[in-house]
C-alpha cells in the first residue's frame, strides 16, 4: 500500500538507526523532546560538584593519608623484628714477611645484633671475637719448652700454645630518626667514623672483602675518629648532597692529661644514582699534637656490577709543631671490584654461568705514614649473592705485593674466607 503516514511509521526506526551510523546528518529524524530535561540535569549535577569540589579534595587526601599511615604501619610491623647477623672471617698468607704482614691473619668474626623500634629508630650492638698471636718473653718453641720443664709438665708443655679467643662488646648504638631525612646517632660504647658519615667504600667490613687492612679501612680521616661519639647527619633535595658531622671522644692520649674529643664534619654529593663523592674534615689531636686532617672520597657504578671506589687524605699540625710535617699522615688508595653474582638466578650448567659465579677485586694504595709501604692486592672473589645481595660464603684466593720506603719488594700470596649468615 502507498499511505504516506502508514510508510512514515514503518520507516522511522530504521531511519534514526541509519543515520545515528552515519556522520553526515539523515534527513530522517524524530525530534528529542527530553533533551532539555537532560540538560537540565546535568547543570544541576555540575553545579552540585562545583559546590562540593573542596569536601570532595578533602575527603581524597583524608582518604590517601590513611592509605599511606597502613603501609607505613605494616612495614614497621614487618620490620619490628631483632636482626642477628654474623659475619666470621680468615686470611692466611704464604711468602715474604712485609707482605704477610699487610694482610689481615687470624680469625675476625663479629655478631651485630639491631632491635627496630616504631618510627625507624634503632639500637645496635655489635660483639667481636679475635685472636692474635701471643707476644711475650715466654719460651715459644717446644725446645725451649722442655728445657723449662720436667716430669709430667713434659707432655704438656710438648702441646702447642693456642690462644682462647676473646669475646667484646665493640660497639653500642642508638639510632633517632629526625624527620624524613635526618638522623641522630648516639654511641656510648665504639663510635666510628661511618657512623657520622658515608665512607663511599665498598670493602669496608660487612659490606664486602679484601685482603690487606687497606681497603677495609678506606679513608683515614673517617678512620681516625673512634670511640664514645655523638653523630648526626641530614639529607637534602631528595638525598643529591648532605652534611654530617659528630663528636668522638678519641683514643688518643692528650698531653698526660686522659683524652681530649675528635670533631668530624663531612659534605656528600650524589650527582645521580651511580656516583657519590663527600669531602671531610676532622679536628683533634694527632700524634701528640694539635692537627686536622682532611679526606676526599669517591664511588662510580661502573657498568652493571663493578663499583669503583678512590680516596686520599692529608693532615697538617698547629702550634709549636706547625713547622714540623706529620709523618704519619695521609693515605690514598684506588680501588675496583665486582661481586659474585649468584649463579641460581640463571639456569645453571652453561660455562657462562660458571664465569657468574666469581668475581675479583684490584687495590692499590698507601697507608698513612712515610714509611708505610706502598700496597697492591688483586683477588678473586668466589661465592653467591644470596640473602639480598649480602655475600653469605665467600672465598678469596689472591696475591698481595708491598714496596717499601727503601724500595724493597715483597710477594705473598693470601687467601681470605668470609662466611656472613642472618
Amino acid at each position: 500500500r502507498t499511505d504516506g503516514r502508514r510508510d512514515h511509521c514503518f520507516e522511522t526506526p530504521f531511519a534514526m538507526k541509519f543515520s545515528s551510523d552515519r556522520s553526515s546528518p539523515s534527513p530522517v529524524s524524530a525530534p528529542d523532546d527530553d533533551a532539555p530535561a537532560r540538560h537540565g540535569d546535568v547543570e544541576t549535577l555540575r553545579r552540585l560538584t562545583r559546590e562540593a569540589f573542596g569536601e570532595i579534595t578533602a575527603i581524597r587526601d583524608r582518604v590517601r593519608s590513611v592509605e599511606r599511615s597502613l603501609a607505613t604501619e605494616r612495614a614497621s610491623r614487618a620490620s619490628e623484628r631483632v636482626r642477628v647477623d654474623t659475619r666470621a672471617g680468615r686470611c692466611w698468607g704464604v711468602g715474604h714477611a712485609g707482605a704477610v704482614a699487610a694482610t689481615r691473619p687470624g680469625l675476625d668474626c663479629a655478631t651485630t645484633v639491631e632491635a627496630p623500634f616504631p618510627g625507624g629508630d634503632s639500637m645496635t650492638a655489635r660483639f667481636s671475637t679475635t685472636t692474635t698471636a701471643a707476644v711475650d718473653d715466654s719460651p715459644t718453641t717446644p725446645y725451649e719448652r722442655v728445657a723449662e720443664v720436667s716430669g709430667p709438665d713434659l707432655a704438656l708443655a710438648l702441646q702447642p700454645q693456642l690462644l682462647a679467643p676473646t669475646v667484646t662488646l665493640e660497639k653500642l648504638m642508638y639510632r633517632k630518626r629526625v624527620g624524613r631525612d635526618g638522623w641522630i646517632r648516639l654511641a656510648p660504647i665504639g663510635g666510628e667514623g661511618q657512623d657520622a658519615a658515608a665512607t663511599l667504600n665498598p670493602f669496608s667490613p660487612g659490606r664486602g672483602v679484601a685482603l690487606t687492612n687497606l681497603a677495609a679501612v678506606g679513608s683515614p680521616t673517617l678512620a681516625e675518629c673512634r670511640g664514645t661519639a655523638l653523630c648526626a647527619s641530614y639529607d637534602f633535595a631528595d638525598a643529591l648532597f648532605g652534611v654530617s658531622g659528630g663528636i668522638f671522644s678519641g683514643e688518643e692520649p692528650w698531653e698526660d692529661a686522659g683524652y681530649e674529643p675528635r670533631r668530624l664534619a663531612q659534605v656528600t654529593a650524589r650527582p645521580g644514582t651511580r656516583a657519590a663523592m663527600s669531602l671531610a674534615v676532622a679536628e683533634g689531636p694527632r700524634r701528640g699534637a694539635r692537627g686536622v686532617s682532611m679526606g676526599a672520597a669517591g664511588l662510580f657504578a661502573v657498568g652493571e656490577r663493578t663499583l669503583l671506589s678512590t680516596w686520599a687524605s692529608t693532615a697538617k699540625l698547629f702550634g709549636p709543631y706547625a713547622d714540623d710535617g706529620d709523618k704519619l699522615a695521609g693515605g690514598w688508595g684506588l680501588a675496583a671490584t665486582a661481586p659474585p653474582k649468584d649463579v641460581a638466578r640463571s639456569s645453571a650448567g652453561t660455562a657462562r654461568d660458571a664465569v657468574r659465579g666469581w668475581g675479583w677485586g684490584v687495590v692499590v694504595g698507601k697507608e698513612p705514614g712515610e714509611l708505610a709501604p706502598t700496597q697492591f692486592e688483586a683477588f678473586a672473589r668466589i661465592g653467591d649473592e644470596r640473602g639480598g645481595g649480602i655475600n653469605e660464603r665467600t672465598l678469596c684466593p689472591g696475591i698481595v705485593v708491598t714496596r717499601d720506603a727503601v724500595g724493597r719488594w715483597d710477594v705473598a700470596a693470601a687467601c681470605r674466607v668470609e662466611i656472613k649468615f642472618s
